[in-house]
């Protein structure tokens, strides 16, 4: 048996970002070993839900890693990873992909990220920002502190490409109504705006924005824009910025095999982001094990990680590249779009941020 542990915010404010996740990992466990496993060791995955709360996943995780023996966490989508990162660090457990929208994606050695990076998302944010206008705003999460984290990266990015964050204001999930918040934004005047927490409550504010008359371009993180959106006149022309393809990218052999999964095992409902986050961390983790030769150990895995070099997991991650004992940047992001009430890949498709603008970013940012 190979025991992997798994960590998210499941059950948190947020949740809406990972609806289908649970469900889609415990159809990527069964599959797994209904093929043989891996290398004819059934794989074992236990799932923990932090809530969104930091003490909480600190205990969990200490639990996956200390009581439960894990080799590796998988697919984690805790948004206070800052909280608990440094435990699987100090234990040498790697933590292979999932969402990497936290600094610890790329900061720390013992994270594996199966998609971009905050870094290189930031500024891909910004590029595609450019492309509509000169002037941001960004209402945010109250709620989760990486919301907030962003707003650095935006300004610090924006300032290189050509974009001023001209408005950040918080909004909270619970709030009985926007008006205020989308009122500045019209005053304000800005030409493009991210409405950056959970998909339900983003598309609550992008419609009430509307319905007082903003018409400013969208361009949202790719987790924040779910089916819902597809009909409503306030969605119509969004770009999105994705760490890994969103489900509609089904030219990618990668999600191809994950649409036939949700599939055979009648899963209704729509993989949003935080589901193929999860998804592409378990393939990782799936790739690297079958490259051990023997045992299959925390340090095993690690190496097998190394030995990567521009992998893609058939399309469903940005070309993955690791740097030994220290943490990594991946700079590719992946570009959606809603069209007349479907979801299109637009032209371009992808982008990159440069190396050296990133690691640059990490010198001087604490990000």
């Amino acid at each position: 048996m190979i025991k992997i542990g798994n960590i998210g915010s499941y059950t948190s404010p947020q949740s809406t970002a990972y609806v289908g996740t649970v469900e889609l990992l415990r159809a990527w466990e069964q599959d797994v070993n209904a093929h043989g496993g891996i290398k004819g060791r059934k794989v074992e995955l236990i799932i923990k839900d932090d809530q969104g709360n930091a003490s909480t996943a600190v205990t969990q995780v200490k639990e996956l890693i200390q009581r439960e023996k894990v080799v590796a966490i998988v697919g984690q989508n805790s948004y206070v990873d800052s909280a608990w990162a440094s435990i699987p660090q100090a234990a040498g457990i790697p933590v292979i992909g999932g969402g990497s929208y936290d600094p610890p994606a790329e900061r720390n050695p013992a994270f594996f990220p199966s998609g971009t990076t905050p870094l290189p998302s930031a500024y891909g944010t910004m590029q595609v920002t450019k492309s509509f206008g000169k002037t941001m705003g960004v209402l945010y999460c109250a709620e989760a502190p990486i919301c907030e984290q962003s707003l650095d990266l935006y300004r610090s990015f924006g300032k290189q490409v050509g974009v001023q964050l001209k408005l950040a204001q918080s909004v909270s999930a619970s709030a009985p109504d926007y008006t205020s918040q989308c009122q500045a934004l019209i005053d304000s005047k800005v030409e493009v705006v991210m409405i950056n927490t959970a998909a339900q409550i983003a598309l609550r504010i992008a419609k009430a924005c509307y319905t007082q008359g903003l018409r400013a371009q969208l361009v949202q993180p790719g987790g924040t824009v779910t089916r819902e959106w597809l009909n409503e006149p306030a969605a119509q022309g969004v770009r999105t910025i994705h760490f890994n393809p969103p489900y509609y990218y089904d030219s990618v052999a990668g999600m191809r095999t994950m649409l036939k999964l949700l599939e055979d095992n009648k899963q209704s409902v729509t993989p949003g982001g935080g589901a193929i986050f999860s998804y592409t961390g378990a393939q990782l983790f799936r790739k690297a094990a079958e490259a051990v030769d023997g045992t299959v150990t925390a340090d095993a895995l690690k190496n097998a990680l190394y030995a990567m070099k521009d992998e893609t997991l058939d399309g469903l991650a940005p070309p993955l590249t690791y740097t030994k004992d220290a943490g990594t940047s991946i700079l590719c992001y992946f570009i959606g779009s809603i069209q007349n009430n479907a979801f299109t890949v637009p032209e371009p498709s992808t982008g990159c941020a440069p190396k050296d603008v990133i690691e640059e970013a990490k010198r001087t940012s604490g990000s």
